[in-house]
């Protein structure tokens, strides 16, 4: 073994660990924050969508992802700091790139209407978690399929109401998560 595989193999190792630390940070309740966070800014935002005009909607949703994201990075330094490393910034790259092709998907899509829209932030979203869950927990993946299950129904059967539904039962099943996660975290502790 020369030098540069020995390089390769201790590189593996501090990746392999740091991976070990986030997942150790969700089953501590370490991303509670973060799903209490998008919780109620789904609670918020797909709310407002119901009631306000498209332009009002749009720019609440604006000011709610600043305010999101600003927490993100926020939440991340305090909570996070200790173990984000390699794997860490993979995962803000995921985020960050998923948020870049979801702008170009609806580029690409033309002028979708609020319902529409809704479904499609939401279940993208989603899906962004169910990766997640499938790195680090399963438990993550249940609640995001749930949030999903409910944009369906929602969208589906009940179209009038949907992004208030969404904002209800999608934010409030992700502030329930949150909160489960941190009572959870608290227990394993």
């Amino acid at each position: 073994m020369g030098i540069d595989d020995t390089k390769k193999a201790m590189d593996d190792i501090k990746v392999i660990k740091e991976s070990i630390a986030l997942a150790k940070g969700v089953r501590s309740g370490m991303f509670s924050f973060f799903f209490i966070l998008w919780g109620a800014i789904y609670l918020i935002g797909f709310s407002g969508s119901q009631f306000l005009t498209n332009v009002l909607s749009g720019k609440l949703w604006l000011i709610l992802s600043i305010v999101g994201i600003i927490s993100n990075f926020v939440g991340a330094f305090f909570l996070g700091s200790k173990s984000v490393g390699k794997t860490g910034i993979r995962i803000m790259l995921f985020w960050i790139m998923l948020i870049i092709y979801v702008c170009m998907w609806i580029f690409a899509m033309g002028g979708l209407d609020y319902r529409l829209l809704s479904f499609f932030l939401i279940t993208t979203a989603m899906f962004g978690y169910v990766v997640m869950g499938l790195w680090f927990d399963m438990r993550i993946v249940f609640s995001a399929l749930v949030v999903t299950g409910l944009a369906v129904i929602s969208f589906l059967f009940i179209p009038s109401l949907s992004a208030l539904i969404m904002g209800i039962l999608g934010g409030g099943t992700m502030i329930f998560s949150g909160i489960y996660l941190a009572r959870l975290g608290k227990a394993e502790a």
